[in-house]
């Protein structure tokens, strides 16, 4: 697999596409003459590309401290694999850290992008704290479809190796369309975990 499946998946992490993406889902039952996507854009891409910079920032944030000291380590480890091993939690901690910064930004979008009234900062607060309330339900969709995309990441690299010519061809340029859709699955999940909370009224 080349680097143009995380690309086109990294695509509906975008801004703008996120922007269009979660106003077409928060309007989906509404006519609208113009197109619920492009107004999305319109909308909502101010705020969006602001999440969008904040949590970039967040998830980079920690390179301040751990890159000095990863990189001591992989010099005094660079002849021995068993050096690196004081690494690992650290690099694991950035990971999950990243995790949460990344579902936790999610879900302030599904806020900012609520309806007239119920969005902006009122609106953040609460998509958040949904998502503490339910953080067991959050785990459980990213752990779900996590295994998804591993199972079919694996399909397609295992096929793409065990067959050649014109069928591993079509398979290769066929799993960015896949990473795709199950970018998107992800988060419509989270989204209709969101949308079902808000409706009951638990963000009180």
């Amino acid at each position: 697999m080349d680097s143009r499946g995380h690309a086109a998946g990294s695509h509906v992490d975008q801004p703008l596409i996120q922007a269009g993406l979660l106003y077409s889902l928060q309007h989906f039952n509404s006519t609208e003459e113009r197109i619920p996507f492009v107004r999305g854009i319109k909308n909502l891409w101010k705020p969006m590309l602001l999440l969008h910079t904040i949590r970039t920032l967040l998830i980079l944030l920690p390179a301040y401290w751990l890159l000095p000291k990863l990189y001591s380590i992989l010099m005094d480890g660079f002849h021995s694999l068993q050096l690196l091993l004081p690494s690992i939690p650290y690099v694991a901690a950035w990971i999950v850290y990243g995790w949460i910064i990344h579902h936790a930004i999610l879900y302030m979008q599904f806020g900012v992008s609520a309806p007239e009234g119920e969005g902006g900062a009122h609106g953040i607060l609460k998509a958040l704290w949904i998502a503490l309330r339910h953080l067991i339900a959050v785990i459980g969709i990213a752990l779900l479809l996590g295994g998804v995309h591993l199972l079919v990441f694996g399909s397609f690299t295992s096929a793409s190796w065990l067959l050649t010519g014109l069928t591993g061809l079509i398979l290769q340029q066929t799993y960015p369309l896949a990473r795709c859709l199950l970018s998107l699955w992800k988060i419509c999940s989270h989204f209709r975990l969101w949308q079902s909370k808000i409706s009951k009224g638990e963000s009180r």
